[in-house]
This record gives C-alpha cells, sequence and structure tokens, in this order.
C-alpha cells in the first residue's frame, strides 16, 4: 500500500489499516509487513499490527516497532506498507487508509491522540507465486 502523509510535527504514531483475512481453506497463513520510504526499509512488524512508532516518542506502546519518524514529519509522498505472505493465502479487499497519530500517557496508561489522515493509493499486487 503506497501512502502519502501531511507535514506534521505533532505526531510520532503511524496507523494503517487494510482489510484482509485468511483464506479459509489455507494451511497455516503467515504475513510480515515492511515499512518503506521511498527505497529504503524503515522497519518490519512481523504481526502486522498496523502501528509504527517514532523511535523518539516519549511514550512507548508494547510491541510497536520503532522506526525514524523525520520524513513522516516533513510530508512525504513516497512511503509504503508492503505485505510479505509467507506461507497459505489472503484475502484483501484492495483499499486502506493511514493516519498520523500522538502518543500521551494518562491516569490509565498510554493514549493515542488522532493527529492527521494521510492519503492511501489502491493496494497492488507486487509479484505472485503458486507452489
Amino acid at each position: 500500500m503506497k501512502f502519502t502523509l501531511p507535514p506534521t510535527a505533532d505526531a510520532d504514531l503511524l496507523s494503517t489499516e487494510v482489510d484482509y483475512f485468511p483464506e479459509p481453506l489455507s494451511v497455516r497463513p503467515a504475513m510480515s509487513c515492511q515499512l518503506f520510504e521511498r527505497d529504503q526499509l524503515l522497519g518490519t512488524d512481523a504481526s502486522c499490527a498496523g502501528h509504527w512508532q517514532s523511535a523518539a516518542a516519549a511514550v512507548r506502546l508494547p510491541g510497536t516497532p520503532l522506526v525514524d519518524f523525520s520524513t513522516f514529519a516533513a510530508g512525504t509522498t513516497t512511503a509504503r506498507v508492503e505485505y510479505v505472505v509467507s506461507s497459505g493465502s489472503w484475502v484483501f479487499d484492495g483499499g486502506g487508509a493511514v493516519s498520523l497519530g500522538r502518543t500521551t500517557m494518562t491516569a490509565t496508561g498510554p493514549d493515542v491522540t488522532y493527529v492527521a489522515a494521510g492519503t492511501a493509493s489502491p493496494l497492488e499486487l507486487i509479484s505472485s507465486s503458486c507452489r
């Protein structure tokens, strides 16, 4: 999923969302996600949880991959998340969403405040293989 982000200095959390689910007849489907800015790999998320946090964030969310946020703060038109299917089959709906947030600590724990929406392009099939 390719996306653009508006410039913002207030954000420290990138959230991406794509509707997908494992093919019901697939045996042990597995997938990971990779975040890129241009051709630079910023981070990998083995769980594809859909959140990426600035390495400079004051409040850390457990299990969220930390990445360099400097290009996101300046605004970007060249970012993408690649969904790497390593086994089984997945069904994607073709659309996605992206947003920026700010993490703060409250009396009940970490909280995320929405800061801005990005613009996601339709999903593209980069390569396919059948075994």
